[in-house]
């Protein structure tokens, strides 16, 4: 017998009540803030900032073709940045060098240290996994580094998203990923506030929630 079913996210909780799980079981407990280094302060988006991350694997269900073909319409930013290793690695380079996509850099595996000075170096940070994620790491460590998200719609990424820090965008509708790309290029400064993701995966928090 179980009495607690703990969650990462809403997303997972909701699954798992469609599947037949007692909803009372159900908890919500994401990975904790206090894991990580975030400050807490808002702060402005300034033009300090260059370009597009990639972080993650390079595989097919991470969907890097679909963020190519949308990096291939931008106009004007510096270059998107892809880190990560994986299968679709040498694929992905010969279709941006066929499709001629400029200002795309592939990186490899970098450490995690490297990872977030990296964040807080971009404009945004583009997730756009079709795999149904059920948390949603790469997003909470940008946001805790003060860097915007464009996530997919699917799985568990909506839920970092709010009016201040992102996007989510229907990644295989390229002219509307282009679009949100384009305008996270051009945004020389905005508000951000993380205060809100702060408190959502504040530690004290769920360690209240799980003895309640």
């Amino acid at each position: 017998h179980v009495d607690t079913f703990i969650c990462p996210s809403i997303y997972v909780r909701e699954k798992l009540i469609q599947g037949g799980f007692d909803p009372l079981k159900c908890i919500v407990v994401p990975s904790l803030a206090d894991y990580f280094s975030g400050d807490p302060t808002p702060r402005e988006i300034g033009s300090h900032r260059k370009g597009v991350l990639y972080v993650g694997r390079l595989s097919p269900e991470k969907v890097l073709q679909e963020l190519l073909k949308a990096w291939k319409g931008i106009v004007t930013c510096e270059e998107l940045t892809i880190i990560g290793e994986g299968p679709q690695r040498k694929y992905l380079e010969a279709y941006a060098t066929a499709e001629r996509i400029e200002r795309v850099r592939f990186v490899g595996w970098k450490s995690h240290d490297e990872v977030l000075q990296a964040m807080r170096g971009a404009r945004a940070i583009a997730i756009p996994s079709l795999f149904p994620e059920p948390f949603g790491m790469v997003a909470l460590e940008a946001l805790l580094q003060g860097c915007p998200i464009i996530v997919s719609h699917r799985g568990a990424l909506p839920q970092f998203v709010n009016q201040s820090n992102g996007k989510v965008v229907d990644v295989l509708d390229t002219e509307n990923f282009t679009k949100t790309l384009q305008e996270a290029c051009d945004t020389a400064s905005a508000p951000f506030d993380n205060r809100l993701i702060l408190e959502a995966f504040d530690a004290q928090k769920a360690f209240q929630k799980i003895m309640a």
